[in-house]
């Protein structure tokens, strides 16, 4: 009766994937417990020497068969690739004539405090200075600050002016 039972059992679909994964197991568990040793071979001893490359060639030509070197098959005007000539350099530019450097270029107007009594400049040295405030009538490198405006701070020196602003605007305009 239970020959019966097994066979039924085994003609169901549950019942012989059951045994493929049954059978697939005591492979897998076979192979584990008895491993084999695979063969070491040992390198081959008349390795041929390699081919040095032609030079100015996509690939080393085949004596055996010199009309496919001459008309390669995948080059669209069917003639041996040749590199490019090298790119003439460019001449250098010519530097500009250095220009004189204004004292007050290497600040920045970074704020301005304008109070009832006083009005001052906070500017920034580009070479990584202190914040200097300066107020109206101040001198810095021998320019004098005549005037500080919102956006502007106006500067003196022998009758030539120059006017430091901020780099973007920081408010909008009333």
């Amino acid at each position: 009766m239970n020959v019966q039972r097994t066979l039924a059992f085994l003609t169901e679909p549950l019942g012989w994937r059951s045994a493929v994964v049954l059978l697939a197991g005591v492979a897998a568990a076979w192979q584990l417990a008895a491993p084999t040793e695979l063969p070491v071979s040992a390198p081959p001893t008349d390795v041929p020497a390699a081919v040095p490359p032609i030079a100015g060639s996509a690939a080393p030509a085949s004596p055996a068969y010199p009309a496919i070197a001459e008309h390669p098959l995948f080059y669209p005007t069917r003639q041996p690739w040749v590199p490019p000539p090298p790119k003439a350099t460019p001449p250098a530019p010519q530097a500009p004539a250095p220009t004189a450097v204004h004292p007050l270029q290497k600040y920045q107007l970074v704020g301005v405090v304008i109070s009832q009594g006083a009005r001052t400049a906070l500017l920034k040295s580009s070479d990584g200075g202190k914040t200097v405030a300066i107020s109206e009538g101040q001198q810095l490198n021998g320019w004098t600050l005549r005037e500080i405006t919102r956006e502007t701070a106006h500067f003196e020196s022998s009758g030539d002016t120059y006017d430091l602003k901020f780099p973007t605007p920081r408010w909008p305009r009333s």
